[in-house]
């Protein structure tokens, strides 16, 4: 057998014992005998206050999902020896206490718990984003994640009723932007293959632009230095990986400004940068 062949199922068998036996698991009974315990209290201790859904709660809410973040990537370094490497622009700069518009590329499924705590490590504290309907019919989904990002004001999307799921971005975006808040979002609005850049959906975030006017646009470049998987059910191609966050900061777009077309520029840099990585 070639040396070649060899390795990729040595790297089969070890990755998938190490996510699906270890890695997995433990996630979940983090989640479920402290996080999740955590969030139910703290949601009970704001309805005794009587502060529940106030601007506080809902940043304590994001503060937890930060949390979690920071637990998850511990173990993804820990048990599948993923590394996290941040590289800056040159003089790209976050400073505490503004909001933010954020884009950035959808690599894998892991985006959506490994971001909270990423953006809090780079300077933005309290991050929302824009997330699929289909998570608030998972009752599993909903009782461990779903629920927290619907109490924090997150937008869902169904994805079939664009001016629906319009008007929801721009509702949330309003609260994020009053609560000073950041906003992120997936432009592709799908996981791309092979963790390339695709062609963002640009409705979104003009949207959002509109609300977040005369703010910073924060630029997120994720890319693996090998293509992984999009789905939760191959952890082995996550094993020993690196990936690489590039972080790019804009100033607020000028009025006369094409938005569209100043996004798919932007998103043919970030694939021009993934490529670059990539060799």
């Amino acid at each position: 057998m070639p040396l070649k062949a060899i390795v990729f199922v040595a790297r089969l068998i070890v990755g998938n014992i190490l996510f699906f036996g270890v890695f997995a698991p433990l996630f979940f009974l983090i989640m479920f005998l402290w996080l999740t315990e955590r969030f139910y209290l703290m949601r009970a201790r704001a309805k005794r206050r009587g502060d529940y859904g106030s601007i506080a709660y809902r940043r304590s809410v994001t503060r937890w999902q930060a949390l979690c973040s920071r637990v998850y990537t511990a173990l993804l370094r820990t048990l599948l020896f993923v590394k996290v490497e941040i590289r800056w622009e040159e003089g790209a700069e976050i400073l505490p206490n503004q909001s933010y518009l954020i884009i950035s590329n959808h690599v894998s499924w892991f985006d959506t718990v490994l971001y909270p705590g990423l953006c809090n490590y780079i300077g933005l504290k309290d991050v929302r984003f824009v997330v699929k309907e289909a998570f608030l019919k998972h009752r599993l989904a909903y009782f461990v994640l779903s629920r927290t990002w619907e109490e924090a004001a997150f937008p869902f999307v169904s994805r079939t009723n664009p001016e629906e799921d319009l008007k929801r971005i721009e509702y949330s975006s309003k609260i994020a932007l009053d609560d000073t808040a950041s906003m992120l979002t997936f432009c592709e609005g799908t996981r791309q293959p092979d963790g390339m850049v695709g062609t963002p959906k640009w409705k979104g975030f003009c949207a959002q632009e509109r609300i977040f006017q005369g703010r910073k646009i924060v630029s997120l470049t994720q890319c693996y230095d090998r293509p992984v998987s999009r789905t939760i059910w191959s952890g082995s191609s996550y094993l020993g990986r690196t990936i690489i966050i590039y972080v790019r900061v804009h100033e607020p777009l000028a009025p006369d400004i094409d938005r569209r077309g100043w996004l798919e520029e932007e998103f043919r840099h970030k694939d021009k940068l993934v490529r670059s990585i990539r060799g």
